[in-house]
Parts: structure tokens; C-alpha cells; sequence
């Protein structure tokens, strides 16, 4: 059977955000869809409350261990595959459309088949504040993604890249370029994707009408370091992997005698040794080219 859409949505000890993603889907959205949740190695309390949460239609697969979030939405984006899906929403937990916002990205990529992933207006939610992400892009020298905070003045706004959070993806995409590099583990994997589709002719766009929020941090701040030590490894993965040579190296030169060691000083300064201690691991391990090592949860 052929689905318009296949939406995948991770879970990671964060069973009630993934409830409430659940829950925003239905206003958010009118056209036939199938839901695919994987959750990904939580602990045995988590899953018996996602498991007790979730009905059908909405399908549900175990992972043994977090396998990452970039194998685990290629895990999901093969099952969608498989079934004959045109489109492919792949959707942090935390994230909450607004009303009608996943029908507008689709109508929009529907309307222009030059778009090959489209990204919504992005609002970041952490506890009582709510700030505007507006459009990223990438800084090639410093292999950074700064956003600008701002609404794009056109409708449908070609970027170099999108927020990673809600990104519907047109199958052609897929068959063409591949699924996800699973070596970033998570954080970057969205970049470099991008990256590699606009490469093969393909255009992303933020559907500006598109609104969502996003709870940033549901599963990541489970582990203290996590981000910290991803986003240093990934960026010189990515830096390594995309950048032209005299790129490679101004990447290399921030992250080692700017960045990495004014983070490093700040973290041990405030008493969070943890984040110090992460990100200078991951410093080496993107230097050296080592595998991501995730961080222990503490008990």
C-alpha cells in the first residue's frame, strides 16, 4: 500500500513528550499518514509508559540500546520506504505543530517538486522562554550554524540549511543521495544532509506558515555533556567530511585555540565539570577521527 506520508519519531526516555508530539499531530495535519514511534533503548520504566500511551494506528518498534538518532531515523525512513511513502516527516519528540502547520509544509513541497526537504518556522521552548530560531545557515570557516532570529521575508525561503527537529523529506531525496550518515550519531547528521541534497540539485526551503514549537532538550539534557561533546565532535566530522581544505583547517584552528578551550574554561569555572570534561573529549575524538562515545546517564 502507497501512503502520501510516513512520519518517524524517535523516543528516548521521554515517553510524556513523545504523548504530547502524539497528541499535536492530529490538528496539525489532514492528510493520510502513517506514525512510526522507535524508541531507543529506554529504560524499562520508560517503555512500559510509552507502550501503556500509544494506540494504533500509530506503530511502535523497541531498540535494545540507543543506536543514535541518525540510525534510528534510518531505521524508520527504511520502514516508510519499504511501504511506498512519497514524503517522509521526520519529527523530534519535543516538537509541537501548530495547527495545520504539517499540511502547509506538504502542500508547499506538493506544489514545487524542486523541493527536495522543507523545514517549518521554528520556535525554541525552554521552560518559560519562547524564542524565534528563524533561518541557519552555515558559517564555512568555523563550520557553525548560527540562526538569525528572524521570520523570512518570503514565503517559501531557500536556506543552506534547516533546523533538524521537523523535516519532511520528498522520497526522491532518499533514492537518490541515501539515507542519513549514521557516524555523526546526532547532532549534524541534518546538516550534512542538507548539504549532500543541495548537491544533488535539490532545494530546502523554510515554509514560512509552517509554525512549530520546539521543547529543546527532551532526551539530550537527560545526559550532562552530550550536546557539548556532539556538537564539537560533529562539527570537525562535518567540517572534515564537506568543507574545501582551507576550511578544514580555519574549523579546526576555532574549535582548538578559540572555542573549545574558552568552553572548557567557563565549564570548569561555573563547576561543571562534566561539560568541560565532554567537550574536550570531543575535541580529541573529532580530531583523531575516533567514534562517538555516548556519555553514561547518571544514575
Amino acid at each position: 500500500m502507497t501512503i502520501p506520508l510516513g512520519i518517524v519519531i524517535l523516543n528516548w526516555n521521554s515517553a510524556g513528550a513523545t504523548r504530547r508530539c502524539l497528541d499535536a499531530l492530529g490538528p496539525a495535519l489532514s492528510v493520510e499518514h502513517e506514525t512510526l514511534v522507535i524508541d531507543n533503548g529506554s529504560s524499562p520504566a520508560d517503555w512500559d509508559a510509552l507502550q501503556s500511551s500509544i494506540r494504533a494506528p500509530v506503530r511502535l518498534e523497541r531498540n535494545d540500546a540507543n543506536r543514535g538518532y541518525a540510525a534510528a531515523m534510518n531505521q524508520g525512513l527504511r520502514w516508510h520506504r519499504d511501504r511506498g511513502a512519497r514524503f517522509f516527516l521526520l519529527l523530534n519528540n519535543d516538537v509541537r505543530p501548530a495547527p495545520g502547520a504539517l499540511d502547509r509544509l506538504i502542500g508547499a513541497a506538493t506544489a514545487r517538486p524542486d523541493i527536495g526537504i522543507a523545514g517549518p518556522l521554528v520556535y525554541t521552548v525552554r521552560g518559560a522562554s519562547r524564542a524565534l530560531a528563524g533561518s541557519g545557515r552555515i558559517d564555512w570557516p568555523t563550520a557553525t550554524t548560527p540562526y538569525d532570529g528572524r521570520v523570512p521575508v518570503e514565503a517559501l525561503a531557500e536556506r543552506d540549511m534547516l533546523h533538524g527537529c521537523c523535516w519532511l523529506v520528498r522520497a526522491e531525496v532518499v533514492e537518490r543521495i541515501g539515507l542519513l550518515d549514521e557516524a555523526y550519531f546526532a547532532y549534524y547528521e541534518e546538516t550534512d544532509y542538507g548539504v549532500r541534497a543541495r548537491r544533488a540539485g535539490f532545494r530546502l526551503v523554510i515554509v514560512r506558515d509552517a509554525v512549530v514549537e520546539h521543547d529543546e532538550g527532551a532526551s539530550v539534557d537527560q545526559v550532562p555533556g552530550l550536546r557539548e561533546y556532539a556538537m564539537m565532535r560533529n562539527r570537525i566530522l562535518f567540517a572534515r567530511k564537506n568543507s574545501p581544505p582551507r576550511h578544514r583547517a580555519s574549523t579546526l584552528l576555532h574549535a582548538s585555540l578559540w572555542y573549545g578551550p574558552r568552553r572548557i574554561v567557563r565549564g570548569f569555572a561555573h563547576g561543571h565539570w562534566r561539560i568541560a570534561a565532554a567537550i574536550a573529549a570531543g575535541w580529541w575524538d573529532g580530531v583523531a577521527g575516533r567514534p562517538f562515545r555516548l556519555p553514561a546517564r547518571p544514575s
